[in-house]
């Protein structure tokens, strides 16, 4: 991580500061992944804070104190609380001091703790993927930090990151890091069939590691006429960024 800052905390570790303009969020959350670090980040851009936890390099769990964030807003949109069982749901998470808004939920009886462990998990990707959209702010991991959560996330760090590059991330963003058409993009893995596990490709986006042998370059791949740019850029994006493949 060059661009952080150390502190002299106490052990197990020094916190570590830097900016995402420096480091942005793909690339910081691959570095604590191949680290294997276990802590918790805080990522801070104007009144917005994030807090991911990490456990020997996984994320597992994240939570956010903005509005857009709310555990209940997901479960409406997903049909999973009515818009009565909401407006109930917002009084009773107003009044329930230490208690967690999943447990307030289920205990009123509003959903059944099987729908609210998936919904959780969908909700933790939701947040992610905000905070790959950031083009700066501050951040600050300390290894200190753990989670006591019992529901967690099992997304690998580099699926996390395809998903943002094939959804969130903005395309000028992908060329900028992947580079110019002429270059010829080659992957370098030993095992294709583990980059397809750990990146959870689709069958399609899984056929370009084949395809990607540096003989041809990303105009040339891009000429094709079934090419989606997108899929394609998203996937040099997502291997290059976790060292399967480089530019020759």
């Amino acid at each position: 991580m060059s661009d952080h800052v150390t502190t002299t905390d106490d052990a197990p570790g020094p916190v570590m500061r830097g900016r995402l303009r420096l480091t942005r969020m793909p690339a910081l959350l691959l570095e604590l992944h191949d680290s294997a670090a276990t802590g918790s980040l805080r990522v801070r851009r104007g009144d917005v804070e994030k807090w991911v936890w990490f456990r020997d390099g996984q994320p597992v769990f994240a939570r956010s104190n903005s509005s857009d964030d709310r555990l209940t807003d997901r479960l409406l949109q997903r049909g999973l609380l009515s818009r009565a069982q909401y407006e109930a749901a917002q009084e009773l998470i107003a009044n329930k001091g230490a208690r967690r808004s999943g447990e307030v939920l289920v205990g009123a009886g509003l959903i059944r703790q099987g729908a609210l462990d998936e919904a959780l998990r969908e909700h933790l990707l939701h947040m992610f993927d905000a905070m790959f959209l950031w083009e700066d702010g501050e951040w600050e991991f300390d290894p200190r930090g753990r989670c006591e959560e019992t529901v967690v996330l099992d997304t690998p760090a580099a699926a996390l990151v395809m998903a943002a590059a094939r959804n969130r991330i903005h395309m000028n963003e992908l060329w900028a890091a992947v580079g110019s058409a002429a270059g010829r993009p080659m992957v370098t893995a030993i095992s294709p069939g583990d980059l397809v596990h750990s990146l959870l490709l689709t069958p399609t986006e899984a056929l370009w590691i084949g395809r990607l042998d540096g003989s041809q370059t990303l105009g040339e791949l891009l000429a094709d006429f079934d090419t989606d740019e997108r899929e394609l850029l998203s996937t040099v994006y997502s291997l290059k960024l976790v060292g399967a493949l480089k530019m020759v």
